[in-house]
């Protein structure tokens, strides 16, 4: 399989000779280039597996993908490109795997998470989401009377 170039930067460059700024920029690069239509979504989630087996990238490589994911997720939402959209939901979907549900939940739109099959649908979601907050800020404080102090 013959690799585009961006891979092969990532690859030459490693994570030994450059600073973690570096690899996110090369990250964004490839996952631009894959929203784009210029690279395929699954070739680029395989190479970013194949990475995390090369260099030790287990730890850090899910924040910072999920950062990216969520900065492209802004970018292609207020974008009036479709098709752009579209790639970066199939990206986001073959990357599910790497970054993990946890952190995709986290970061990225309702509506995203409705095009990428995370949540079920956005408003009912949010309607929990809602609805839970509220609970835990209205949740009534426990006082035990007999232990206060009297005053006078």
């Amino acid at each position: 399989m013959t690799r585009p170039s961006l891979f092969e930067d990532v690859l030459s460059t490693g994570t030994h000779g450059t600073d973690c700024v570096e690899l996110r920029g090369m990250l964004y690069d490839l996952l631009k280039h894959c929203v784009t239509g210029a690279l395929d979504g699954q070739d680029v989630a395989t190479f970013i597996s194949e990475l995390t087996s090369i260099y030790d990238l287990d730890t850090d490589l899910p924040s910072v993908l999920s950062d990216l994911l969520a900065v492209l997720d802004a970018e292609t939402i207020s974008n009036e490109n479709k098709g752009e959209r579209t790639a970066f939901v199939s990206v986001t979907t073959a990357l599910m795997k790497t970054v993990g549900e946890p952190l995709l939940k986290e970061r990225p739109e309702m509506e995203t998470l409705e095009q990428v099959s995370l949540v079920p649908s956005a408003s009912n979601f949010n309607q929990k989401y809602v609805k839970t907050k509220t609970k835990l800020f209205y949740k009534q404080q426990k006082f035990n009377l007999f232990r206060e102090e009297n005053e006078g």
